[in-house]
């Protein structure tokens, strides 16, 4: 994957750097260290768009791990600072990544997918473009789509610094499609290689329940309540994870979460 943003001056471009490595250990810590260091990248240089797509980055990241509040504003706003780099820089695919994860985390499906698939026909090689399409599929109810781009996503890059993501994917479609036991193996893989990712360990309790894996389910939900002692049924979606597109899927997840523990 190439970057086609213009690079920066030396100090925005290592803001930005320093944010990007941040976001990616993914804990509440971090995530809120790459808001800090995005925003100054930004307020170094308004103009910067690759300060931009890095603030919609973490901003999303930090409210679908509950670090920071999901407002309408910052829901927005990580929208249109992404919107805005697609539209300076139309073929960018790194962007287009970054403005389908703002759109899901406003349950706009059909534009992230749109988004996403618009990338892959100018890169069809960047994995994490067939491993977030799938899990917009996931939701829309779409599984076999969903576990063929993950099938895809794998074949492409098995193993890097967001290959969790793939298996977290795959556990949706899968926990979707009733196939509990592929949906708890996807889960448990998803969070051996990220253990802090928060919608990775919601499934994995549901799965574990569904499967009648009580201690593990229960384990799970202990988990994140560590990190979200309010977390309810009511309002773990579309807060912690997106809700299903159809009432069927919601209801199973609901059905063995409650099994797992969370009320």
């Amino acid at each position: 994957m190439r970057d086609l943003t213009p690079v920066d001056d030396f100090s925005v471009r290592l803001l930005v750097l320093k944010a990007h490595c941040r976001y990616y250990e993914l804990t509440a810590p971090s995530l809120r260290d790459a808001i800090r260091l995005a925003e100054q990248a930004l307020e170094t240089d308004p103009k910067s768009l690759r300060a931009q797509r890095v603030l919609s980055l973490a901003l999303t990241g930090a409210m679908v791990q509950g670090v920071i509040a999901r407002d309408t504003v910052t829901i927005h706003r990580a929208i249109e600072l992404a919107r805005g780099v697609a539209q300076a820089v139309p073929e960018d695919v790194f962007t287009r990544c970054v403005l389908a994860w703002a759109l899901g985390n406003d349950a706009q499906h059909e534009a992230a997918v749109e988004e996403l698939r618009y990338a892959i026909q100018l890169n069809p090689r960047y994995s994490t473009l067939h491993s977030d399409l799938a899990e917009h599929y996931a939701l829309m109810g779409y599984i076999s789509e969903a576990l063929s781009e993950v099938e895809e996503a794998i074949r492409l890059s098995d193993e890097d610094v967001v290959s969790y993501w793939r298996y977290h994917s795959a556990a949706v479609a899968q926990f979707a499609a009733g196939n509990y036991t592929a949906a708890l193996h996807n889960a448990r893989r998803a969070m051996r290689a990220k253990p802090g990712l928060l919608r990775g360990a919601v499934y994995l309790a549901a799965s574990a329940a569904a499967l009648g894996l009580d201690d593990e389910a229960t384990r799970a939900v202990d988990r994140i309540k560590r990190e979200h002692p309010d977390l309810t049924l009511q309002n773990l979606t579309p807060g912690l994870v997106p809700r299903f597109v159809h009432d069927i899927h919601h209801q199973q997840l609901m059905t063995h979460l409650r099994a797992a523990g969370l009320t």
